[in-house]
């Protein structure tokens, strides 16, 4: 069942993590792996998000969080863009990547279990 698989997703983001990451982070962190490079500006516009959600969402993705001692999770990079130098381009890390290869070879799995299933 599709809720199931959701459900499993958001536990190996958990776990992997160590973060209960609210579902417009995931959103976000999901839409730079779709489309590497993608600028914040454009992540608020893709996303019907504000730009300040973007930002504050990029800081806990990022290495970065925030000031004070708040450490970000390191998932996701920024940079200058290479178009336009004000604005920041974000990519994965390998980090991410590899918690994104997680998710896949889960889904993957349980898309196979229930085709035996059927």
């Amino acid at each position: 069942m599709l809720i199931n698989v959701i459900e499993g997703v958001l536990g190996i983001i958990k776990r992997e993590t160590k973060a209960d990451l609210p579902a417009s982070y995931i959103r976000v962190l999901l839409k730079i792996a779709s489309v590497p490079e993608i600028t914040q500006n454009s992540l608020a516009e893709e996303l019907g998000s504000s730009q300040m959600a973007i930002s504050r969402a990029c800081k806990m993705l990022s290495v970065y969080a925030g000031k004070g001692a708040l450490k970000g999770l390191n998932l996701i990079t920024q940079h200058p863009d290479i178009t336009h130098r004000r604005r920041l381009a974000c990519s994965l890390t390998p980090e991410g990547v590899s918690l994104l290869n997680i998710i896949n070879d889960y889904i993957r799995t349980k898309t196979a279990e229930n085709r035996m299933k059927v």
